[in-house]
């Protein structure tokens, strides 16, 4: 019994001198793919960001939490504006590979809290309509990075996850610059 609890202590102390804690942060460019057809007015895109930290668990894995901010998207049909907001909270496993001593990728599979806030109304009369909810949905990331120094790393990355607006879904996704630091 000894033997078993020294090499379970052992194994914990192995991995646990390959753990490491990082955070991180990007702004980028968010698209919804909402459907336009009718309306006169349908803006797509905005700007977003992404706030994150994770802790390596083992060398090529590791465990992430987050925020991402996907922004604002707007369509009009004739007098009447529709306006929504999506944000979401991620947990995500992420598998890395270094591809050079310099040069990583990064695989983030999880799940996202996705809140979509919408309201509707007119510029006469004001809001109308207004409503929240938040769905857990898929979350997946594909991020490049290079390390500038040991600790400092610049990342290129892409988030995709799902939103719903008055039960419709759609495709939300951000493509983003930002900086990691690994402590």
């Amino acid at each position: 019994m000894k033997k078993i609890i020294s090499a379970a202590l052992l194994t914990l102390a192995v991995g646990g001198a390959s753990a490491q804690a990082y955070v991180g942060g990007a702004i980028g460019v968010t698209n919804a793919n909402i459907a336009c057809a009718g309306t006169t007015k349908c803006d797509k895109t905005d700007t977003g960001f992404k706030l994150y930290g994770g802790y390596t668990v083992t060398e090529g894995f590791a465990v992430e939490a987050g925020y991402l901010d996907l922004g604002q998207n707007t369509a009009s049909v004739g007098v009447v504006n529709l306006d929504f907001k999506t944000q979401a909270v991620f947990l995500a496993g992420a598998a890395r590979g270094e591809f050079t001593p310099e040069l990583g990728g990064t695989l983030r599979l999880g799940v996202a809290g996705v809140k979509t806030s919408g309201r509707a109304g007119a510029a006469s009369i004001g809001t109308v309509v207004s409503d929240s909810d938040t769905k857990y949905k898929a979350y997946v990331g594909l991020a490049l990075d290079y390390a500038f120094t040991k600790n400092v790393k610049g990342v290129v990355a892409a988030d995709f996850t799902t939103a719903e607006v008055a039960d419709e879904a759609m495709a939300v996704r951000m493509f983003s610059i930002g900086a990691q630091y690994s402590f």
